[in-house]
C-alpha cells in the first residue's frame, strides 16, 4: 500500500511539474522548439529548447495541433508544401502542395469543425489528406494574417496582422466569407513581424512571438478578447519567424484517476 502511496504522489508531482510548452517553427533554421511558458518571467521572456530539425529541407512559418488527431500541421511556404511534424523530434514529412503560391502564412486547427485553416493575404481551408489549400471568401485586402489561433472558448478563428512600423492588432476571421473584424477596442499596442500566435485555454490569453531582427525576439502575451499586449520579455534564444501552437497537457484530474486505479488494484491484490 505505501509503495502504491509513493507512486501516486509522483504522478501528481509529474502532472504539476510537467506543463507542456509551447510549440514553435523556426523559419530561419528548420528546427522545431518549445517554449516553456511555465518559465517565462517579466525579466527574461521564454525558456526555448529545440527539439530537433525538420530535415528534408524544409522550414516552417505556420504551425497547428490538433488534439483529437495527435498531428502536428506545418506549412513551407519556400515550396508551398503542408508538412506533418512529430512533436517528439521535429522530423517532417510533406503532405503535399497547398497549389497556391505563399510569402508567408500561419496555420490553426478549429476543433469544433475539425478543419484546418491557413492564412496570409487572405483565408484558406487547407486539406489534410492532400495539402491542398482553398481559398475562402476574396482576400483579406488591407491587413496579412502571419500568425493564427483558434479561440475554443468563444469559437473564434483569430488573427494578428503583420506590420514593423504601425501597431499590430488582433482579428477575428470570418470562417465562411474571411472577412475581418477588429478584436478588442484597441491594438496591440506594439508592431509585430514575423507572428507566432496561441491561444491558451488554461489562461485565457493569446502568447504571441515577435522576430525582432538583431535582438533578442519579443514574446508578448495579450488578453483573448483583446487590446493591448504585455511584453513578457525576450525569448532566451533568437527564433526567426514562425508558427506557434499550444498543446494541451494531462489534466490533473486524469492523473488523479491514474493514481486511484493503482490504488485500487492494490487493494484487491491484498
Amino acid at each position: 500500500m505505501r509503495n502504491w502511496i509513493l507512486s501516486l504522489t509522483l504522478v501528481l508531482a509529474a502532472g504539476a511539474a510537467g506543463a507542456l510548452p509551447l510549440l514553435h517553427s523556426d523559419d530561419g533554421t528548420g528546427n522545431l522548439n518549445s517554449i516553456d511558458r511555465g518559465l517565462v518571467v517579466a525579466s527574461d521572456g521564454g525558456d526555448v529548447t529545440t527539439i530537433g530539425g525538420l530535415g528534408g529541407g524544409f522550414t516552417s512559418l505556420g504551425l497547428a495541433w490538433d488534439a483529437a488527431g495527435s498531428a502536428l500541421y506545418g506549412v513551407d511556404v519556400a515550396n508551398d508544401l503542408l508538412l506533418l511534424i512529430d512533436p517528439n523530434t521535429g522530423a517532417a514529412v510533406s503532405i503535399g502542395s497547398l497549389g497556391v503560391d505563399l510569402l508567408d502564412a500561419g496555420l490553426a486547427w478549429d476543433s469544433s469543425t475539425d478543419t484546418l485553416y491557413l492564412s496570409s493575404d487572405g483565408l484558406y481551408s487547407v486539406d489534410t489528406g492532400t495539402g491542398a489549400a482553398t481559398a475562402i471568401g476574396v482576400g483579406f485586402g488591407v491587413s496579412s494574417l502571419y500568425g493564427l489561433a483558434y479561440d475554443p472558448t468563444r469559437d473564434a478563428l483569430v488573427g494578428v496582422d503583420d506590420s514593423v512600423v504601425t501597431d499590430s492588432r488582433l482579428w477575428t476571421v470570418d470562417r465562411t466569407t474571411g472577412l475581418l473584424t477588429p478584436l478588442g477596442a484597441t491594438s496591440l499596442g506594439v508592431p509585430v513581424n514575423g507572428a507566432g500566435l496561441a491561444y491558451d485555454p488554461t489562461q485565457d490569453v493569446f502568447w504571441i512571438t515577435d522576430d525582432e531582427v538583431g535582438v533578442s525576439d519579443n514574446f508578448y502575451v495579450a488578453p483573448a478578447t483583446g487590446g493591448a499586449a504585455t511584453r513578457i520579455g525576450g525569448l532566451s534564444q533568437q527564433t526567426g519567424s514562425g508558427g506557434l501552437t499550444f498543446v494541451p497537457e494531462p489534466g490533473t484530474g486524469v492523473l488523479l484517476g491514474l493514481g486511484l486505479l493503482g490504488l485500487t488494484r492494490a487493494g484487491r491484490r491484498r
